[in-house]
């Protein structure tokens, strides 16, 4: 059933129940005009709760119809006085602000004549019918335009940002935000947290007696080794990043040649940076980033960086856990002991005949994995790191 005649049939009918009850003249008019604002409400709120929320294909194209209709030239932004927003200090606290808050109205000029909950002609896409409105489960405010008898699309404000200035992603849209609302040195808690983590790592690092104390064994295999899990470390701080994320946590990419030039002045001893990295992957002191857990912006990333080669040899991630919680390493402590008891006791003897032999696939799969994609093919080929 189309949505005027959903919203018609109901008003039809509970009409007929008031003059079967008695109503008439002005006071069955009074309520049936009531009656038919209530079922558009509950008609709209029901489309609400079955919004289609838009992917970055639909913003692109909701975005070039805005601008061949022209009512892009709508969309002027208003700057807004920053001291309403001084207590805001974080990105975080700057999203969740903008969403409890009927920022459409604050931020773009043209949105400030309609009243929330009231519906008017979309001032984005020619034809559709738009509302403002709030959740009342989540409190979030969104921006719904609808076609006749189609499902409702809902934006948030950096959703409208999105297609408005043309950005591709969310962080670029809370940026955009911040600089209408001239909060321009905001801090991105998510980068304070990671940093924090690699200076924890590193000052742990520089602590080798209490660490040979501690965890005799690790330090064992650690010890010819550990300025290169401090550049690691150091390398991952320089270069936190939200685009490189992975589960939330940063993932970063660094040469071995370049490690084994800057740490050792030349690129020859690159094995030797190889296979301490496989060490610390053993140990679970660092982690290699499969290719196939990569989201596609990732793998493009790391295709692109090896150039557009028929057979491309892909970049490995890597993703540093926190060492300051003790399963990590405890967990190290114990790999060590089993390297040793196994006879292995040097990374030289780390190889993928030892790895896969002694403990297992799922081991071995964490450290060595495809670095080639076969472009023809589409997939990954069995070379193996």
């Amino acid at each position: 059933m189309k949505p005027k005649v959903r919203v018609k049939s109901a008003v039809g009918k509970r009409v007929e129940t008031l003059k079967e009850e008695g109503e008439k003249g002005i006071k069955l008019r009074d309520r049936s005009y009531r009656i038919l604002k209530e079922e558009e409400h509950r008609f709209k709120r029901n489309q609400e709760s079955k919004y289609v929320k838009a992917t970055p294909e639909d913003k692109f194209k909701i975005r070039n119809q805005v601008i061949l209709s022209g009512k892009i030239d709508l969309f002027k932004k208003a700057q807004l006085p920053s001291y309403r927003y001084m207590p805001v200090q974080t990105k975080q606290r700057l999203v969740e602000v903008a969403n409890q808050s009927n920022m459409f109205e604050l931020v773009f000029e043209n949105l400030k004549k309609f009243q929330i909950d009231r519906v008017f002609a979309c001032e984005l896409i020619k034809g559709n019918r738009a509302w403002i409105s709030q959740s009342k489960d989540t409190g979030i405010y969104r921006y719904f335009t609808m076609y006749p008898d189609s499902r409702s699309f809902g934006f948030s404000i950096f959703d409208l940002i999105e297609i408005i200035d043309g950005v591709n992603g969310f962080q670029y849209a809370v940026d955009k935000l911040a600089q209408v609302l001239n909060l321009n040195d905001l801090k991105d808690e998510w980068v304070e947290a990671q940093k924090n983590k690699y200076n924890n790592n590193l000052k742990f690092l520089d602590q080798e007696i209490l660490i040979q104390k501690l965890y005799p064994e690790m330090y064992y295999y650690l010890r010819n080794h550990i300025e290169i899990l401090k550049f690691m470390n150091q390398h991952g701080h320089d270069h936190v990043n939200r685009l490189f994320m992975q589960n939330h946590k940063d993932i970063f990419y660094v040469s071995t040649t370049y490690i084994a030039e800057m740490k050792m002045g030349v690129q020859s001893k690159q094995p030797i940076v190889s296979r301490a990295i496989n060490l610390f992957a053993l140990l679970g002191l660092v982690e290699k980033v499969p290719h196939h857990a990569l989201s596609k912006e990732l793998l493009s990333i790391a295709k692109a960086i090896q150039g557009n080669n028929t057979k491309t040899r892909l970049i490995t991630f890597f993703q540093i856990p926190s060492y300051e919680k003790a399963e990590t390493l405890k967990y190290a402590e114990v790999m060590a002991k089993k390297l040793k008891n196994i006879g292995i006791l040097s990374e030289r003897s780390i190889n993928k005949k030892s790895v896969s032999k002694f403990f297992g696939m799922k081991v071995f799969n964490s450290i060595y994995f495809s670095r080639f994609i076969d472009e023809e093919r589409g997939s990954l080929s069995r070379t193996r790191l």
